[in-house]
């Protein structure tokens, strides 16, 4: 059995909450700010697969275009201190894969891969991130009792 969805979507958002870092009397300091409006447009592609008996595969790509307006950011602690933050914007794309493996009745395991290209925010530009994480599971008493052990992030890819 198969399964394709597709979405396209269009989202705004205004008053975009980032967090912003700058220097205070030689401090840096770090805070969340309202900094400006953004703009999201993007398509994204859902598939749902069963290949064999054991093993069922979901995959998700979603590819969209980001603008995120200029601002101007105003020190908390001297409003005549100002710096601006220039509008950006950018295509990027993230992809995941979930793998479900049935082992047995009572046994199976589970292989989660992640990836998300470089996307814009209103200090620049936040790094890739990727990263995988694996999991088995081996129930007992009918399936009243589950054990599971859990490896998250196993390339340590996220720190």
């Amino acid at each position: 059995m198969q399964t394709l969805s597709a979405s396209a979507y269009y989202h705004y958002t205004n008053n975009v909450i980032e967090n912003v870092q700058f220097l205070h009397s030689g401090t840096m300091e770090s805070t969340f700010l309202n900094v400006s409006n953004s703009q999201n447009t993007g398509l994204e592609l859902i598939s749902k697969n069963r290949l064999f008996k054991i093993l069922n595969l979901t995959t998700s790509f979603n590819l969209y275009y980001s603008k995120l307006d200029s601002a101007t950011y105003i020190n908390p602690y001297d409003p005549t201190i100002t710096t601006p933050i220039p509008g950006q914007h950018n295509l990027s794309w993230t992809g995941s894969m979930l793998a479900n493996f049935m082992l047995s009745k009572t046994f199976s395991g589970q292989i989660t891969a992640r990836y998300a290209s470089p996307q814009i925010i209103s200090q620049g530009l936040k790094q890739e991130k990727y990263s995988i994480d694996l999991g088995l599971r081996q129930t007992f008493l009918d399936r009243n009792l589950s054990v599971n052990l859990n490896v998250r992030d196993l390339l340590n890819s996220n720190k």
